[in-house]
């Protein structure tokens, strides 16, 4: 199964997935502290959470984003921690399978994608048939500065994004990995 980490890392928080996780953390100046959960050693200030950056485990020399937080405390791999977290948060939009992670498309229709964007309008399309197919300019995410093309399934399923720019290059940009039900 496909999971685009920066469309989920731009869905939820560290915040959220520390509170998911059920941290014991304190406040102190700008991060929250405490003790490792998984480590179960270093002291009370061993797990620092810095909002908007990132963790850092000091007892395991380990730190990252949201998903490595939940694949260090859950001690599992970053792809199992990215599942249980889109789970979670209900992140998995579903299809004809139904809401089973393990068939289900991790991807909703983008909701930051401008329809009316000069880009778009010089591809041909006017806003209500962009809006219509969920084509739109990306001003942020791994398509930021490109015109955002879902790619679906027969039954409509998004399982990820091309971009297109006319300034770039490569002109086209695809997904690493699309994930196709089988």
């Amino acid at each position: 199964m496909y999971i685009d980490f920066q469309a989920l890392k731009e869905a939820v928080s560290i915040e959220q997935v520390a509170g998911m996780l059920g941290i014991d953390l304190s406040e102190t100046i700008g991060q929250w502290r405490g003790p490792c959960p998984h480590c179960k050693e270093g002291g009370e200030r061993t797990l620092a959470i810095t909002p908007g950056k990132g963790f850092y485990c000091f007892t395991a020399s380990k730190g990252g984003d949201c998903i490595a937080l939940a694949a260090h405390i859950l001690n599992v791999p970053v792809k199992d921690a990215a599942v249980h977290i889109a789970k979670q948060f209900g992140l998995f939009e579903s299809n004809n399978a139904g809401t089973d992670p393990e068939t289900a498309s991790p991807f909703s229709p983008l909701t930051y994608l401008h329809f009316e964007h000069e880009a778009v309008q010089a591809l041909g399309l006017e806003k209500e048939a962009a809006k219509a197919l969920g084509i739109g300019y990306a001003k942020k995410g791994i398509m930021r500065g490109r015109v955002a093309i879902p790619i679906r399934e027969e039954d409509g399923t998004i399982v990820g994004y091309c971009g297109y720019s006319a300034n770039a290059d490569p002109h086209l940009k695809f997904p690493k990995v699309i994930h196709v039900a089988e």
